[in-house]
């Protein structure tokens, strides 16, 4: 799929996968089965081949079954500005948070702004920018995997529940490209980390509709064009504080000795009482701050975001 994640691609290959695998079955072990099967029987078909090679190279089917599932909800896409996406990245997950979590679709793609999370390549020699972020609600847990448009190298990570995935356990992280596992350092470990925040907080914006903006309507020199139906939702809530240095430095293992007399303080969920009398509640986002005097020189490090 050349030199790096092609969503087009990808669209086209999960709409020819999801008819022979989700929409015959439910759990990932029988859909896989499923998409083997058809790809033995359809060799001259290119999303065919790219299974078999998959299978062959003793690869790993994830991208996929994801892809096939992703196909059959109309390819949601979820896209957000780097200050969000930084603070959301940089802001801790209550366990009475994860418990309310619903997810907008089983299978979805958010776009991670450019240069955010930055990771040695496949080489070691250079950095790549992972640009995408792939979640899916699996039958039995949760996956997510972070992608490039310009490398092959993919990072993933699977857990039980929202809440194991923040234990901070490494038994199910996974680096590879191109079929071949790659070695895990801990520029790829703090990116994951990110990735499951940035995934958890995008879930709860999407619970508060006013924070969306939807698709446009699809038109009918779109049905003409038989194009697929746009289904990218934009996240526009507006946030004061930018995270991203701090971000970089995390994911980066910088160290810098600033004085210690402001300091970022984590970004955090709680329950906001809404409606008449305060009857209801709703999760609100409230931001990372700073901590200290207005004047006071800036301590930004390594910024604690797991803790």
């Amino acid at each position: 799929m050349g030199g790096g994640f092609e969503v087009d691609v990808c669209m086209a290959f999960g709409a020819k996968l999801h008819p022979v695998s989700y929409a015959r079955c439910h759990d990932e072990v029988s859909a896989a089965e499923s998409m083997g099967r058809w790809a033995l029987s359809h060799r001259e078909e290119p999303a065919a081949r790219w299974v078999i090679a998959t299978i062959n190279d003793g690869g790993n089917v994830a991208p996929l079954l994801w892809a096939a599932r992703w196909a059959g909800y109309v390819f949601p896409r979820v896209v957000l500005g780097q200050k969000l996406c930084a603070a959301l990245m940089a802001t801790k997950a209550p366990g009475d948070v994860l418990g309310d979590l619903r997810p907008p679709w089983p299978a979805y793609l958010i776009d991670v702004p450019h240069g955010l999370l930055m990771v040695p390549d496949i080489s070691g020699s250079a950095l790549v920018s992972l640009d995408l972020l792939c979640v899916h609600h699996e039958s039995d847990g949760i996956r997510v995997m972070l992608r490039s448009r310009s490398s092959m190298i993919i990072l993933a990570d699977r857990a039980e529940s929202w809440a194991a995935a923040l234990l901070d356990e490494d038994d199910e992280l996974d680096v590879w490209a191109q079929q071949h596992s790659l070695p895990i350092d801990d520029q790829h470990k703090r990116a994951l980390e990110c990735a499951w925040r940035l995934a958890i907080g995008v879930e709860l914006e999407m619970d508060d509709r006013s924070n969306v903006k939807p698709p446009r309507a699809r038109t009918k020199r779109d049905a003409q064009r038989r194009s697929i139906a746009d289904n990218t939702h934009m996240l526009v809530r507006n946030v004061d504080l930018d995270c991203r240095d701090a971000i970089g430095a995390y994911v980066s293992g910088r160290a810098q000795r600033a004085p210690s007399v402001r300091t970022l303080v984590r970004g955090h969920w709680k329950r906001q009482p809404v409606g008449p009398a305060s009857a209801d509640r709703k999760w609100i986002h409230v931001e990372p701050y700073w901590r200290g005097p207005q004047d006071g020189p800036l301590a930004i490090g390594v910024h604690r975001i797991r803790e």
